[in-house]
C-alpha cells in the first residue's frame, strides 16, 4: 500500500511473512534537489533527523511494550521496547539509493518482539518522516500501533504457540512460576561438546524488564567457572552448556530469572560429559606413500591426505605432527575438515605435507615444533605475493589472477598486454576477468601450502557480464609450479549467449631462440615435439579437435604451424611450453584430450591455453538443435528403433524443439603453470606433467581405520 499519494514524496510499502520473520519493502521517492543529511551513524542515535521509515508493533498481550524499529536513508538503525532505547534485538535492514528514490528492505524476526512466531493479528503502524516536509503514516495516528491492526494470513492465533502450563524436565529442580527448562539429555555424548536445553519464560513483567542469570559450577563448589547475564528477547530460548572447555566431567547449571530486583524463577540441573579413550602421546599412524612408477628422486614433494579419528578421541589437532621412519619431523600444515558434532570432537584432519617417499611418513601424537620452510605470503593494497623459495607469483584482481611469474630472479611471464583469463561469445565479443566486483581471499597460508581464491565476472570493455569464474591458485614450499583450479560458471541464458573460445593467455620472456614444446601423449610423457619459433607473429598449436564420446566419433589431434600439419595422433598430451635460452613457461591441463576441444597455442613471446577452442568450428552451445547434432541423436534413435522394432519418425525433430537453458552450468579444470629453467626445460616439463596427471598419493593405514573404528564398527 501507499503511505501517501501524489506529489514528489510518494512512499509505497509491501509486507509479507513466513511465520518466523516479517519482511518489509519500502520504496521512498525523494524530493528533487533535496540533499540527505545522513550524518547519524550510531545505532539508537537521532536517526530521525534525516529521511527515515518508522515501524511500530504491539503484540496485543498484557504488560508488553510497543516496539519501535526505525531505519534512515543512511541505513542506520534505531530500536526500542517502550522507552528502553537500549533494547537491541536481532533484525536486519538494507538501504539502497537510486537517482530519484531510496528503498528499504527489512526483516524482523518474531523473537524481536518477544514472540516465538508471528501471530494472526498484531498492532501495527508504519510511517515515513522527512525533516522539513513532515510525516506520513498508514495509520494517521503517528507513531501509534495500538489503534490499527495488521492481519498476517496463515499465522496462528495469539497464544496458540504457548504452553498451557510451564513444565520442567523431571531431572531438573525448579522453583517459582516464571522459568522452566526442558533438558531431555543432561549429558554430552563422547563426540559432542554441547548439552542442549530449551528454556520457557513466562514472567509477569515485560521481557525487556527482566534479567536471566546463568551459572556453571563444578560439583560441590560455590564459585562458578562460567557465568552469563542477559535480557531475554523471547518467551522461548535455547541454552547450550559446554563442560569440555571448562575441563569438567560433571557440573551443575543454575538459572535465575529476575523481574526488576525480584527473583521470580530458578532452576538447577546436574550435567555431565561422557568421554572415550583419547589418542595417547606417542601413538603413530602409518601413512602409505604411493609414487607413480618410473618417477624417482621425489624429495620434499607436496602431498595432501586426510586422517579419520573415532568419535571423542581427538579434540585438538595441535596434538598431531608428521614424522618419517627415523623420527625426523616432516613439514606440514593441518586443517580440521570434519567434526562428529557441532563444535564437537574431530572426525577428519587434512594434512598438507612435504614428503620423501623412501623415508616413509607417520602421523604422531606429539607436540609439533614447526619446521621452517621457504614459503612466504605477503599482502599489500595491490594484491598477494607468494614466494615458494624457488619461484615467486604476483597475484591480484583483474584480467589475470596471476600477474607475474618469477624464477631465479627473472620475470618469466606476465599478464601485461594479454587477454588474461578470457571468453569470446558467439558474436566475437571478448570479455576478460574483471576486477569490478571481484573477490580475492587468502584461503590458506602455512609452512607448506598457500591458496588464494578469486571469484568474479568476465566483463566486456563496456562492462557486460558474459560469465563468471572461480579460480584458486595454490603454491607449495620449494616448488616452482602453481596448481590452479579454474571453474567457469555460465550466468546468462544460453539461448542468447554461448561461446566460441575460453582461454588463459600469458606474455612470456624466453630469451633468444624460442621454441614450442608439445607433449604428444597422455601416457608416454617423454614423447614430445619441438618446433622453433623464429617469427614471433607465427604460432604453433596443438589441437585435440575430436574424441570418441557417446559411442561415436574418433580420437584425433594435430600439431600445426601456419596451417601446415607437423604431427597427428589420437590423444594429445596434457602440456605445452615456450622455452628459450633464458627460461620458459609450461601450461598443463589434466586430461586435455578427453575434454576436447582443447588447444595449446604458442608464439615466440606468448602462449595461450584454450580451455575451449573454436579452431575446428565447435562452439560451447547448449541450444537443443546443437545438442541433437553433437550427440548424433538421429543415429542413436535409428539404432534403438531397429533394435526395438519401433518407428523413429519425427522423434529427433520433436526433441530439437525443446527449450534448453544451461544457465548455472559450470565446468572445472585442473591446471598447472610452471616456470622452467633454461637448461633441461623439456625433461622438467615432461616430469611435471606426469606428476600432475599421476600425482603422489598418500593413504592412511587401513589397519588404523579398522582398529580405531574411525569409520564406524
Amino acid at each position: 500500500g501507499q503511505l501517501a499519494r501524489g506529489g514528489s514524496m510518494n512512499t509505497t510499502v509491501r509486507l509479507c511473512h513466513d511465520g518466523q520473520t516479517l519482511y518489509i519493502l519500502a520504496a521512498c521517492k525523494e524530493r528533487p534537489g533535496r540533499t540527505p543529511k545522513a550524518k547519524e551513524d550510531t545505532r539508537d542515535g537521532r536517526v530521525w533527523d534525516d529521511d527515515c521509515i518508522e515501524l511500530r508493533i504491539e503484540t496485543l498481550a498484557k504488560n508488553t511494550p510497543q516496539y519501535a524499529f526505525i531505519v534512515n536513508i543512511a541505513g542506520v538503525l534505531y530500536d526500542a521496547a517502550g522507552p528502553d532505547a537500549f533494547y537491541n534485538p536481532d533484525w536486519s535492514a538494507v538501504v539502497k539509493r537510486g537517482e530519484s528514490q531510496w528503498t528499504l528492505e527489512a526483516a524482523i524476526p518474531a523473537a524481536a518482539v518477544g514472540l516465538r512466531q508471528w501471530q494472526r493479528e498484531i498492532g501495527f503502524n508504519i510511517g515515513r518522516n522527512v525533516p522539513g516536509v513532515g510525516n506520513q503514516s498508514w495509520n494517521p495516528s503517528w507513531q501509534d500501533a495500538s489503534s490499527s491492526r495488521l492481519a498476517l494470513e496463515g499465522a496462528p492465533e495469539a497464544g496458540a504457540d504457548e504452553e498451557k502450563e510451564l513444565v520442567s524436565s523431571p531431572n531438573v529442580a525448579a522453583s517459582g512460576s516464571s522459568l522452566r527448562i526442558r533438558l531431555d539429555r543432561p549429558y554430552a555424548r563422547p563426540a559432542e561438546r554441547w548439552i542442549e536445553a530449551t528454556l520457557q519464560l513466562k514472567p509477569k513483567a515485560a521481557l525487556a524488564q527482566t534479567r536471566l542469570d546463568v551459572k556453571l559450577f563444578p560439583l560441590a563448589k560455590t564459585e562458578p567457572v562460567e557465568k552469563l547475564s542477559v535480557t531475554p528477547t523471547g518467551a522461548h530460548a535455547a541454552l547450550r552448556v559446554d563442560l569440555r572447555s571448562a575441563k569438567l566431567e560433571k557440573g551443575e547449571v543454575a538459572l535465575e530469572l529476575f523481574e526488576g530486583n525480584e527473583r521470580t524463577g530458578a532452576v538447577k540441573a546436574f550435567v555431565s560429559a561422557q568421554s572415550e579413550t583419547p589418542v595417547k602421546a606417542g601413538w603413530k599412524i602409518a601413512v602409505t606413500l604411493d609414487a607413480p612408477e618410473g618417477v624417482g628422486g621425489l624429495k620434499d614433494w607436496p602431498v595432501t591426505f586426510g586422517v579419520p579419528f573415532a568419535a571423542g578421541t581427538l579434540w585438538d589437532a595441535k596434538q598431531l605432527r608428521l614424522v618419517n621412519k627415523s623420527g625426523r619431523e616432516i613439514p606440514c600444515q593441518k586443517e580440521v575438515t570434519g567434526r562428529w558434532a557441532r563444535d564437537g570432537a574431530i572426525q577428519w584432519v587434512r594434512f598438507d605435507a612435504l614428503v620423501t617417499p623412501e623415508d616413509g611418513c607417520f602421523v604422531e601424537v606429539a607436540e609439533p615444533s614447526a619446521p621452517s620452510t621457504p614459503l612466504r605470503v605477503t599482502e599489500d593494497g595491490q594484491g598477494v605475493t607468494v614466494d615458494t623459495g624457488t619461484a615467486r607469483y604476483v597475484l591480484g584482481k583483474g584480467a589475470s589472477p596471476i600477474r607475474e611469474v618469477w624464477l631465479a630472479g627473472r620475470k618469466v611471464a606476465s599478464s601485461d598486454g594479454t587477454r588474461g583469463l578470457y571468453v569470446v561469445d558467439q558474436t566475437g565479443k571478448l570479455a576478460s576477468a574483471s576486477a569490478d566486483g571481484e573477490t580475492m581471499a587468502v584461503e590458506a597460508r602455512g609452512p607448506v601450502a598457500a591458496c588464494v581464491r578469486f571469484e568474479g565476472f568476465y566483463r566486456t570493455s563496456d562492462g557486460q557480464e558474459l560469465a563468471r569464474h572461480i579460480t584458486r591458485v595454490e603454491c607449495f614450499a620449494g616448488q616452482p609450479a602453481a596448481s590452479i583450479t579454474h571453474t567457469l560458471v555460465l550466468t546468462n541464458d544460453t539461448n542468447k549467449v554461448w561461446f566460441k573460445e575460453i582461454g588463459w593467455e600469458f606474455a612470456v620472456s624466453p630469451g633468444a631462440s624460442p621454441e614450442a614444446l608439445f607433449g604428444l601423449s597422455p601416457d608416454q610423457h617423454e614423447k614430445r615435439l619441438s618446433i622453433p619459433l623464429s617469427d614471433a607473429a607465427k604460432s604453433a598449436c596443438m589441437l585435440q579437435d575430436s574424441h570418441y564420446v557417446f559411442a561415436h566419433g574418433k580420437d584425433h589431434f594435430s600439431v600445426a604451424v601456419g596451417g601446415a600439419t607437423r604431427h597427428e595422433g589420437e590423444e594429445c598430451g596434457d602440456w605445452a611450453a615456450l622455452v628459450g635460452r633464458d627460461a620458459g613457461l609450461q601450461m598443463v591441463c589434466r586430461e586435455a584430450a578427453r575434454q576436447h576441444p582443447k588447444e595449446f597455442e604458442v608464439f615466440g613471446n606468448r602462449m595461450v591455453l584454450k580451455l575451449f577452442s573454436n579452431r575446428a568450428g565447435e562452439e560451447l552451445d547448449f541450444r537443443t538443435p546443437s545438442l541433437v547434432k553433437r550427440w548424433d541423436l538421429e543415429t542413436w534413435v535409428k539404432k534403438a528403433a531397429r533394435e526395438q522394432e519401433q518407428k523413429e519418425e519425427g522423434y529427433v525433430a520433436k526433441v530439437a524443439q525443446y527449450n534448453s537453458n544451461a544457465v548455472g552450468w559450470s565446468r572445472t579444470h585442473q591446471l598447472l603453470v610452471n616456470p622452467l629453467p633454461a637448461g633441461n626445460a623439456a625433461e622438467t616439463a615432461a616430469r611435471a606433467s606426469r606428476l600432475h596427471r599421476q600425482p603422489l598419493l598418500a593413504l592412511v593405514d587401513p589397519w588404523w581405520i579398522y582398529e580405531s573404528q574411525a569409520m564406524g564398527p
